[in-house]
């Protein structure tokens, strides 16, 4: 899972989409130099960050993915998270109902994951809405909420979805 240590350096840059009316989405597109396959990333910084318990405010942000043909969701949150390899997180959809999804803890401890056919389905029940509400906890048990706009998700995930194939 070579990609996932790229994470930290896809939030540290990127092109902001042409509209205001795409939400605050970031987006990455480059081609494996061995492979020839696409890398596409889309990304958003949460509106307040991450509140970790042992530092206070960090920026956080949350990206869909295709590495090679392999997709992935990501939230990174400069926070040391759960100790855990395999955890629960919450989320909202704007104003839908409460859903837990176990992640994967990336490999750096700053953040988390899903892939394959579990990141699609997340992607997808992310089309059409505005608003992403997370909840997940820190390396101290500690919960934080991050909030992000989502919106223009259904024009900004374009380059992913034709990446993986979804």
């Amino acid at each position: 899972m070579r990609a996932l240590a790229i994470i930290i350096a896809i939030f540290l840059a990127g092109n902001a989409l042409a509209s205001d009316q795409q939400g605050h989405w970031k987006a990455i597109s480059k081609r494996s130099k061995i492979s020839g396959k696409p890398f596409e990333v889309i990304y958003v910084e949460a509106n307040d960050g991450a509140n970790c318990s042992a530092i206070g405010s960090q920026p956080a942000y949350f990206a869909f993915k295709c590495d090679e043909g392999t997709p992935l969701v990501a939230l990174h949150t400069n926070c040391v998270m759960n100790d855990e390899d395999y955890n629960e997180i919450q989320y909202r959809f704007d104003e839908d109902e409460v859903r837990a999804k176990y992640v994967h803890r990336l490999p750096d401890m700053m953040g988390q994951y899903i892939r394959m056919n579990s990141a699609i389905e997340f992607a997808k029940e992310a089309l059409g809405k505005k608003e992403l509400v997370i909840r997940a906890s820190d390396h101290r048990g500690a919960f934080m909420e991050m909030d992000f706009n989502i919106t223009g998700i259904e024009e900004a995930i374009e380059p992913v979805r034709k990446a993986c194939n979804w």
